[in-house]
């Protein structure tokens, strides 16, 4: 019997999401494989056979580490001299587009891009059509999407059994690119898309990517307040969901749920309350 084929897949870019955060044991304990690298080397239906980053002591050191030896300064060289099917793009959105473009000339069929896509919409845009005109199945690292959990949660959001959605408050650190393009893939997860939004610049006006607090309207009439704290304090990535039926707060940095349903209340007559 002939073995299952094996797709030859590569990494450009080899920082803490395509390696290290495998070698973080807090990471590993509270959420199993943390990293592009070693998703695939998990993964026996996946060869990662070629990596390309600028710099020679990443490079190495991800060599080692995963026992990759076709190692490139270059991303263009690997995509020109390597025949594979997978691409993980974990360099820095500026560089996303072009990335995606050359490896749409060397025949890639599937992109697991870095969040965010890119570093404007036009550019985004423009991925996303090169990916439909080649056929390529293009994945956002938006993990929560592929998450049990996530999708337990919108289930619960969907069936009614929250009732009518009256507001939801979400709270992040780290940026509006950077973490809070995984809370707006949530939202739209789990209410749909969006027909009005705003926001204002909080802080740090000269940040390559700010703190932003905004307000959402989703075609479905759900709302939604996004709320920034700075970084250097702590990290935070929190929903709080208020339907007619009960109220239910994603925590723990976004990995663990606590619930309350709508209950006649112990303290008053004629008074509801959450419980």
């Amino acid at each position: 019997m002939s073995s299952p084929r094996k797709y030859k897949a590569a990494i450009i870019g080899c920082g803490r999401i395509a390696s290290d955060f495998d070698d973080d044991p807090l990471m590993r304990k509270n959420y199993g494989i943390s990293s592009h690298a070693g998703g695939y080397v998990d993964n026996p239906s996946i060869e990662l056979i070629a990596a390309a980053d600028i710099s020679d002591a990443q490079l190495t050191k991800f060599g080692k580490r995963w026992g990759v030896h076709r190692l490139y300064t270059d991303y263009r060289e690997l995509l020109k001299n390597e025949d594979i099917s997978v691409l993980s793009i974990c360099t820095w959105n500026t560089t996303h587009l072009e990335i995606l473009e050359e490896a749409a000339k060397r025949n890639v069929k599937a992109i697991f891009c870095e969040k965010p896509l890119s570093n404007s919409l036009e550019n985004a845009d423009r991925m996303v059509h090169i990916a439909r005109d080649h056929q390529i199945a293009l994945f956002v690292n938006h993990r929560r999407r592929w998450d049990g959990l996530y999708q337990k949660i919108r289930t619960y959001i969907h069936d009614g059994t929250m009732g009518e959605i009256q507001q939801v408050s979400c709270y992040y650190t780290s940026g509006i690119a950077n973490t809070c393009s995984h809370l707006f893939d949530v939202l739209r997860m789990m209410f749909g898309e969006i027909k009005t939004a705003c926001a204002w610049q909080k802080r740090d006006p000269g940040k390559d990517d700010p703190d932003m607090d905004g307000y959402i309207i989703f075609q479905n009439g759900a709302t939604a307040t996004l709320q920034s704290l700075d970084a250097r304090y702590y990290n935070l990535f929190e929903f709080d969901i208020y339907g007619t039926m009960g109220r239910l707060r994603i925590e723990d940095n976004g990995f663990k749920i606590s619930y309350w349903s709508v209950r006649d209340s112990s303290e008053s007559l004629g008074y509801r309350a959450l419980y």
